[in-house]
């Protein structure tokens, strides 16, 4: 429990490990060509951790970093990719769906 008393200010963050999982959707058409990139905030910018066709309900990254900037997934051909990129502060007991700032499409 957290308390914040006598009007003072409590400053709350998340701790490492931070993980994402990105999944692949199970409906008809959700498989397609896609590229995952993740920025862990070392300097290097967005780094490729997957990429390729990915089946319906298929897992296309799991993986752990000390620090997320950010997460890109891109598609890598005209057939269209949908899933769900989810990030994890509590070391993969919980999840929260990533906020998309510039998604396209249905």
């Amino acid at each position: 429990t957290t308390q914040c008393l006598g009007g003072k200010t409590c400053t709350l963050s998340f701790r490492p490990p931070f993980c994402i999982l990105v999944k692949t959707g199970s409906g008809r058409y959700n498989n397609g060509y896609a590229e995952v990139l993740v920025d862990s905030g070392n300097g290097d910018g967005y780094v490729p951790e997957a990429g390729g066709n990915h089946g319906r309900g298929q897992v296309i990254v799991d993986k752990c970093f000390a620090d997320i900037v950010g997460v890109q997934v891109k598609g890598t051909n005209d057939d269209a990719w949908v899933g769900g990129v989810f990030l994890s502060t509590d070391n993969r007991v919980s999840y929260s769906a990533f906020t998309c700032d510039d998604c396209t499409g249905t």
